[in-house]
């Protein structure tokens, strides 16, 4: 399963939570300074979490998915803030989101599950946990139009989580474009 999530709340504890309840989790890395992502890998090791470096490990994460391995993607921006990706209606404005989930799942087969971990003061528990239902991938034929149409589906679910909990939502390369703008 691909597990989509955008940088919101307590994020890397959802992917130790999967990792707890006995699920093989992989996360895929973006490819920051040595000393940062080291630091970064020892905490998620620690907590269960297998990593694939964004980089070099397409092959793996393909063939990690069809030994239906859990694949996990912060999904929420694409990696560089370039505009490769699919331009999606995002909370009151548009920005452009990675097709990344969209492609691994149609190469694979596998669904894609979208979620999300929160902070919940006050609450009667610490945190909320949302797993969407799955969203099958199914191929037509027309790659761009079924890679577009799957990754704007990840998208409003995605767009619904930060919207839903926006004080927690820590992307910090944001790249809003203003509904109606041009670019």
């Amino acid at each position: 399963v691909v597990v989509a999530t955008p940088h919101l709340g307590p994020y890397e504890l959802g992917g130790a939570w999967l990792a707890l309840l006995g699920y093989p989790v992989h996360a895929m890395v973006e490819d920051i300074d040595p000393e940062t992502n080291a630091a970064l890998a020892l905490y998620r090791e620690a907590t269960g979490m297998k990593l694939i470096s964004r980089s070099g490990g397409v092959r793996s994460v393909l063939r990690l998915l069809r030994d239906r391995q859990a694949v996990l993607l912060v999904a929420d921006r694409v990696v560089g803030g370039g505009s490769d990706g699919v331009r999606v209606a995002f909370g009151d404005g548009d920005r452009f989101v990675p097709t990344g989930p969209a492609t691994l799942a149609l190469a694979t087969g596998a669904p894609i599950v979208v979620g999300h971990i929160a902070r919940n003061p006050g609450g009667a528990t610490r945190y909320l946990v949302q797993l969407e239902p799955p969203i099958i991938p199914e191929a037509t034929g027309d790659a761009d139009r079924d890679r577009e149409g799957l990754t704007i589906r990840v998208a409003e679910a995605l767009s619904a989580a930060v919207c839903a909990h926006p004080d927690q939502w820590y992307v910090f390369q944001p790249h809003w474009i203003r509904r109606g703008a041009n670019s």
